[in-house]
């Protein structure tokens, strides 16, 4: 999991390393099949001209909507964040495993989007940054078409645990064409006959 923790500042809509400032961070580039390990806090600014020139904003009652895409399009979203233990920035996991990101083309530009709410009103920007194609991908996203795990005699000799439930029935069939119903009957004694 990456870890990706930053500050936003209300007014400007700018981003920040720091509660301190200054507002010059920029996302850097996303990797396809990503877990982000996201902690934002929120910054006021309470001074143009003597330091400090924020101060963090107390979260509670905040709620914070992540996301990555296109102009009218959500390619990856996260809306589950925890306030942290000073209560200064929403914490949560933010995966990037998702068909929409997958689909991108390698070092394609998107938008990593913030919306934050108080109950009261609504604050966000949207910020570029690149998504990096993987060049190994894990296997959830690989459809695996026909019968490559196994060949046809192997499938036919693999088995399966498998709890029936009172009245529902399996029909089995041999390779020489024989079938053979299985059920449990009501009162949970399990049924096998040939069907003829």
């Amino acid at each position: 999991m990456a870890q990706l923790g930053f500050w936003f500042e209300l007014l400007s809509k700018e981003l920040s390393a720091t509660a301190a400032g200054p507002l010059d961070f920029a996302i850097p580039s996303l990797r396809q099949e990503e877990v982000l390990d996201l902690s934002i806090g929120v910054l006021k600014r309470i001074s143009s001209v003597n330091i400090p020139f924020f101060e963090s904003v107390s979260l509670a009652g905040w709620s914070l909507i992540a996301s990555v895409g296109t102009a009218g399009s959500v390619l990856a979203q996260e809306s589950s964040f925890s306030i942290d233990a000073t209560g200064k920035k929403l914490e949560g996991a933010f995966s990037l495993n998702t068909a929409g990101v997958s689909a991108l083309t390698d070092n394609q530009e998107v938008y990593f989007e913030l919306i934050f709410s108080n109950g009261v009103g609504y604050y966000g920007g949207r910020f570029p940054v690149k998504i990096l194609k993987a060049v190994h991908t894990t296997g959830a996203l690989i459809p695996i078409a026909g019968d490559r795990a196994l060949g046809a005699a192997e499938a036919v000799r693999t088995y399966v645990l498998k709890e029936m439930r009172p009245g529902e029935r399996i029909i089995w069939q041999s390779d020489s064409g024989r079938k053979f119903e299985e059920w449990v009957s009501d009162d949970g004694i399990k049924q096998f006959v040939e069907v003829v």
